[in-house]
């Protein structure tokens, strides 16, 4: 498996410095089109582009899945220095089982006690893009690729019960979460779990907060709990 990440905000960044002024020329998106439907087996349509120039080597599109993930957007970085695509085509493939495994995760450790968490299915696109061979399986993208656990959870279990528990089952997960954040709270609206403002008063009125950094998925940096 060989995989490199680049981020979106890096090229708008280089295409804003290239300055307003310059020329600017829509480049042809044939390529990229071929490019994701030869290495996924995909029918791919060109959606729109990010104002490329002629000056900046990094070509930045966004194109949709028509067959294997219908309606879902591709981010496709093409740099013309390297020759080299980054695409999100793995974030949207295994979006579903992550969201799976972290259930499965949260529902070891916590059990009948009521918990919602952050979901990657449907949640658009990140900024992230990478490079990973086509052939590269669920267990090996979760153990490279840095996902974020962050739940909501009602519950009285200990600090140190919940600290071993989730440690435990994210090691034995082999997935990598490169932040995990667990807000306790004393209760939640499942009604308005897709409100972001709700979720920001949530965070702000936890009685605890635990709080983890993974070097990889194998290793944890450093965790600790907040009131």
């Amino acid at each position: 498996m060989k995989k490199c990440i680049l981020l979106l905000e890096t090229v708008l960044i280089l295409i804003g410095l290239a300055g307003c002024s310059m020329t600017k020329e829509r480049y042809d998106p044939y390529g990229v089109v071929e490019y994701l439907e030869n290495k996924y087996d995909d029918e791919v349509r060109y959606f729109k582009s990010y104002a490329n120039t002629k000056e900046n080597p990094r070509k930045v599109y966004q194109c949709v899945s028509k067959k294997n993930y219908p309606g879902e957007k591709i981010l496709v970085i093409y740099d013309t220095r390297a020759d080299a695509y980054w695409d999100s085509y793995f974030d949207i493939k295994y979006a579903h089982q992550v969201d799976e495994l972290i259930d499965s995760i949260l529902s070891e450790v916590f059990g009948d006690d009521p918990y919602y968490f952050i979901h990657y299915e449907g949640e658009g696109i990140s900024g992230l893009t990478e490079q990973y061979d086509a052939d590269t399986t669920f267990e090996e993208y979760i153990a490279d690729k840095n996902h974020n656990l962050t739940a909501y959870i009602k519950s009285d279990k200990s600090n140190e019960e919940v600290e071993s528990k989730i440690e435990e089952q994210i090691l034995n997960s082999g997935m990598y979460c490169r932040n995990i954040c667990l807000h306790f709270v004393e209760d939640f609206d499942e009604q308005r779990l897709d409100d972001d403002s709700y979720l920001y008063d949530l965070n702000v009125s936890a009685v605890r907060h635990y709080v983890a950094i993974m070097k990889d998925n194998k290793t944890f940096r450093e965790s600790y709990w907040e009131d």
